[in-house]
This record gives C-alpha cells, sequence and structure tokens, in this order.
C-alpha cells in the first residue's frame, strides 16, 4: 500500500485520514516547512557570525563541525554544516535573524533560511524528549522590523537551529524502484548515491514509484537526515514522533509520509 504524499497540519480531516491509514501500514514522515507560502523568509542579521565567509574570493562556511576530523569527505563537500547529520561547534553558529515578508509579525513554529531549519521551543521540547542528547538545539534571537535592522532592538522571541546528530540511508533498495545517480568517491571508485526521483540527473523518465523505508535498519531511532535525498536539511521523523508533531498543528509545518517495510 502506498501512504506517500504531503499532509499539512493545519487541516484536521486530512490529519484523521493519516491516523487512519497509520493503522493499516507504518510510515515514515519527513518534516517540511511551508516557507514563502504563509510566512515571507528569515535574514541572517547576526554582525558577528555570518553563515557564510569568501576567502580569496571563494565562498566558504563560517559554521565549523564540532569534530572535524570525525567528519567523512561527503559532509565536508556540503555547502552548509548544519544539514549533514553532524555536530556544529556552537560558537561559529549565526545566533540573530531577522523574520521578513507580508506575515513577518508571526513567528513560526518550523521555518528554513539558508537551508537550514529552524524551530520554535516546543518543537525543541518534543524533539528533545523523543531523542535525548543525539541533536543539537542552538538558540537563536528572532527579530521583527520592517526596516533594516537596528542595533538595540530587542528580539521578539527565541527559537533553535536544528541540527540533527545523526545521518542514514534507510531507504529500501529493494523496495524501491527509482533511478539513483552516482558519486565519485575519493579512490575514484563511483557508487550510487543521490535519489532522482525527477530523473534529471540519470536522465530517465520521472518515476511515481513508492519511495519505501526499511522498518528493521530503523529500529528505534526518532530523527535522522538522508544525504541521498535533495534538500537534505529536511529531516526524517519516525512514526510516532511525526504523529505526535502532528496533533501539535504547528505554525509553518507540513509532513510527507512514506511507507515502511
Amino acid at each position: 500500500m502506498n501512504c506517500a504524499g504531503t499532509c499539512h497540519t493545519d487541516d484536521p480531516r486530512r490529519a484523521d485520514a493519516i491516523y487512519s491509514r497509520k493503522r493499516r501500514c507504518g510510515m515514515v514522515y519527513r518534516l517540511k516547512d511551508k516557507g514563502q507560502r504563509i510566512s515571507g523568509g528569515y535574514e541572517i542579521i547576526d554582525p558577528n557570525r555570518p553563515l557564510r565567509l569568501f576567502v580569496l574570493g571563494v565562498q566558504k562556511p563560517s559554521v565549523e563541525f564540532l569534530h572535524p576530523n570525525k567528519v567523512d569527505w561527503l559532509a565536508t563537500r556540503k555547502s552548509n554544516p548544519m544539514t549533514v547529520g553532524c555536530a556544529v561547534d556552537p560558537e561559529t553558529v549565526p545566533r540573530m535573524v531577522r523574520r521578513c515578508g507580508k506575515q513577518s509579525v508571526h513567528v513560526v513554529d518550523v521555518g528554513v533560511t539558508h537551508d537550514t531549519m529552524l524551530i520554535s521551543e516546543r518543537v525543541r521540547d518534543v524533539m528533545e524528549h523523543a531523542e535525548p542528547g543525539v541533536h543539537q538545539f542552538l538558540p537563536v534571537d528572532v527579530y521583527i522590523s520592517p526596516r533594516p535592522f537596528e542595533i538595540g532592538e530587542a528580539p521578539v522571541a527565541r527559537s533553535y537551529w536544528l541540527v540533527v546528530g545523526q545521518h542514514f540511508d534507510f531507504v529500501s533498495a529493494e523496495d524501491t524502484h527509482q533511478p539513483r545517480a552516482a558519486v565519485i568517491n575519493p579512490d575514484g571508485s563511483t557508487a550510487p548515491r543521490l535519489w532522482d526521483f525527477s530523473g534529471t540527473l540519470t536522465n530517465q523518465p520521472k518515476s511515481n514509484a513508492p519511495v519505501i523505508f526499511d522498518r528493521e535498519a530503523i529500529g528505534e531511532r526518532q530523527m535522522w537526515v538522508d544525504r541521498s535525498f535533495i534538500n537534505a536539511h529536511h529531516p526524517f521523523i519516525s512514526d510516532d514522533l511525526g504523529r505526535e508533531m502532528i496533533e501539535m498543528n504547528l505554525y509553518g509545518a507540513e509532513f510527507q509520509h512514506f511507507d515502511e517495510a
């Protein structure tokens, strides 16, 4: 049975349908944001900690890994260390953002800026309770101002950068019939890596075949990132955690759901 689709948390009838489906199949959820559709965006305004730096004309992340010697080569290729499932150095992370857009007065529960997820305190609490000590929730002050930011303004809310602390490829290759683009390893060998659902990377027709996750491989894990997906900054969460968060009716959040096998 294919349960893939998108659930908007502000539609209770849709949520009821999800709970009904849950009784018939296990699921994995992907936490996403509604972005510009409801909330405008964010601007990083921390004068001491930008997200990226230019060194000799080349852009590089200003955020650093907490344990750089333990980070694999695939993670170091990404432009933002906060999105690859590895811990980062909190002292290098921006701590000030400004809400912008027509509805900027609303601080969302789930938002994204610069491919990094921002969450509210109540989202942080439920995530930390589900999997304590695994992920980083780094505080960031949120400002709202229609004009350029001025030093001395007071923040209107406290949000948190979500830095997921683990990464896995839990998609069942046996049950998922989708093309994968290959990557070249440091030793010159190639291996299938990135799921190409659109077919643009592998020059194949777009496939509507379901994406199936391996329930046994997931085990008791509650949240992770999967680098084999485009937009890996959208984390995957367990069936239980996903249903709990849906019931919270989070502003700005939506949940994409997948079957388990």
